[in-house]
């Protein structure tokens, strides 16, 4: 599997917090399930809040964000910058059956995407 970086940009998280009207902040994925040519994608994470007016508000439990990866990159239109660039990594790939150990990593500031479907409760 590919390790993935984004290379930081020049916002920050506050600054893509206040420049949305409507969405979703997410954080720590919780499941995942990408097709055979990672096309077709779905991310579920531990919690999410609302945005509205470029405040956060109410939490919203097992927010869901779905696409296909195309699409997705391409509505990326802000990234935090250096000082809030970090490397996550895990200690399996999460695909293979059996299941495969492989560390990988993936370095990224917060980013924000436009015209994402979202789900959460």
């Amino acid at each position: 599997m590919t390790n993935i970086n984004l290379l930081p940009g020049d916002s920050s998280l506050e600054e893509m917090l206040a420049g949305t009207d409507d969405g979703l902040y997410v954080n720590t994925n919780r499941s995942w399930s990408i097709d055979d040519k990672r096309t077709n994608f779905q991310f579920t994470t531990e919690w999410g809040q609302l945005v509205k007016a470029g405040k956060l508000g109410a939490v919203v439990k097992n927010a869901t964000y779905t696409g296909k990866t195309p699409v997705f990159w391409g509505n990326c239109d802000a990234i935090g910058s250096e000082s809030e660039w970090y490397m996550w990594g895990t200690p399996n790939c999460g695909k293979g059956q059996p299941g495969q150990s492989m560390h990988v990593g993936h370095g990224t500031a917060p980013a924000r995407f436009r015209n994402v479907k979202i789900q959460g409760s």
